[in-house]
């Protein structure tokens, strides 16, 4: 594979924010800090910080990351595409092509950069819905080429010179455009980062994958109904002392059937939400359709799972009358019986699980 490596721009005033950007605490560190961890982890090298404004000082917080520094001294009246130039300058001898990078947009994921990175074309950059975002990735002759780039509105510009080179990757990632210019954008990515440190989306994350997802209406009416039917058995359940976590079982109930139209759509949304860094919902969402296994006791995963096996469309019915009514599909295959009929056991040991949860 070539060597991709990255040019991080960290060299502004941060004047909207009213604070310095790269370390606002972000992650287990400073939002410069998780950026270049990202990067590393994705297996970009070498990558380079242009560092301009209080350059000293970041520069001292992020010795230790084993990264390249140039200064852009004139920060002050330059943009962005004159330190990428100065990026470019340091690391062009060792690599077929660079990321370009911001440094305020610290919540793109690692899976998003593979993607960027995997991709080939003279200029590849990440579209999510309608937004365009980073990383952006140049070859060696875009590289070159925005070297001696003189025209209007800096990279900006020269990606709009170059439109009919550009390769748009879709991504399902919100942090690939979400940046820190102003304080209530900076609040918006350490809400991003919070859900995915609990393991599922919630509030605006939430309504934006579900968004983007573009869920057809029935499939939105029956995940809705999910949700009702296995929040109420999480209550329920409370009554004997034992509490889960309603927000995990909210989201993964709403999100359990956004792979479908895939050929196994639990594991396709499974693997969405784990790209997206949501990994105790992929879990719930992969095992929604048929567990690992059957839990001693009544939980997050056998909770949305039988909640889906009680909703037929978005009407609640006994697991029994699920099963009658999807048996009709099986009918011209053996192996399909066998499926069923395996199916329908291991929802009935499960129905039991929850009955034993009241038996004191």
């Amino acid at each position: 594979m070539k060597q991709v490596g990255a040019v991080i721009a960290a060299a502004g005033l941060s004047s909207r924010m009213g604070d310095f950007k790269p370390l606002l605490p972000f992650g287990k560190a400073c939002i410069a800090h998780h950026l270049v961890e990202m990067l590393k982890q994705a297996g970009v090298s070498p990558i380079v910080m242009v560092t301009g404004y209080r350059g000293e000082e970041l520069e001292e917080a992020l010795k230790d990351s084993g990264i390249l520094f140039v200064r852009n001294q004139n920060y002050t009246s330059t943009e962005m595409l004159d330190s990428v130039k100065l990026g470019f300058s340091v690391i062009r001898e060792n690599c077929d092509a660079a990321l370009v990078m911001p440094v305020d947009v610290p919540a793109v994921t690692g899976a998003t950069v593979r993607k960027i990175v995997e991709a080939q074309g003279a200029i590849v950059r990440t579209k999510c819905g309608n937004r365009r975002g980073h990383p952006v990735k140049l070859d060696a002759a875009a590289m070159d080429a925005a070297q001696v780039y003189q025209g209007e509105c800096g990279l900006k510009g020269f990606l709009k010179a170059r439109e009919e080179q550009i390769l748009d990757v879709e991504v399902s990632d919100e942090g690939s455009f979400l940046d820190a210019d102003t304080k209530e954008e900076y609040g918006r990515l350490l809400q991003l980062e919070g859900s995915r440190g609990q393991g599922y989306p919630d509030g605006e994350t939430l309504r934006w994958l579900l968004e983007i997802s573009k869920m057809p209406e029935h499939l939105r009416r029956h995940s809705e109904a999910v949700s009702r039917k296995a929040l109420s058995m999480a209550v329920e359940l409370q009554s004997t002392g034992r509490m889960l976590d309603l927000n995990l079982i909210r989201s993964a109930a709403l999100l359990h059937d956004i792979g479908k139209g895939h050929p196994d759509h639990a594991a396709a949304g499974a693997s969405f939400l784990q790209e997206n860094g949501y990994g105790r919902a992929a879990e719930i969402v992969r095992q929604h359709h048929r567990l690992d296994q059957i839990p001693k006791q009544a939980d997050e995963t056998l909770i949305v799972y039988l909640a889906d096996k009680m909703i037929q469309g978005d009407r609640e019915v006994s697991i029994e009358e699920r099963f009658e009514g999807s048996i009709q599909k099986c009918q011209h295959s053996r192996e399909a019986m066998k499926s069923h009929q395996e199916k329908y056991l291991q929802a009935q040991k499960a129905w039991r699980i929850w009955e034993e949860s009241f038996v004191s």
